[in-house]
């Protein structure tokens, strides 16, 4: 079930030199009263590892609805062979 509190959140691009290789990235960060992601820290990855910066990059860009305190949380984005993007 998607996060009701996300209000944007960007595809992960695959990066250069990959040739798009499965993959995985687990991220923890916090929310930010604004709304904005900060502190994200890698928890797991497997497969090419130039995926965790682009996972790390899209991540930091993702928006959502603002809370009065900070809130940590998780995601976990999934590539697979053939993908331009992640799945949940």
């Amino acid at each position: 079930m998607p996060d009701e509190s996300l209000l944007n959140c960007p595809s992960v691009e695959a990066p250069l030199g990959t040739e798009l290789r499965e993959g995985f990235v687990v991220l923890e960060f916090a929310v930010l009263p604004d709304g904005s992601v900060d502190n994200v820290h890698v928890l797991e990855r497997g497969g090419d590892p130039r995926w965790v910066d682009a996972a790390v990059a899209t991540l930091s860009r993702w928006k959502f609805r603002p809370t009065e305190h900070p809130v940590q949380k998780t995601q976990r984005f999934t590539f697979q062979l053939g993908d331009y993007g992640t799945r949940p």
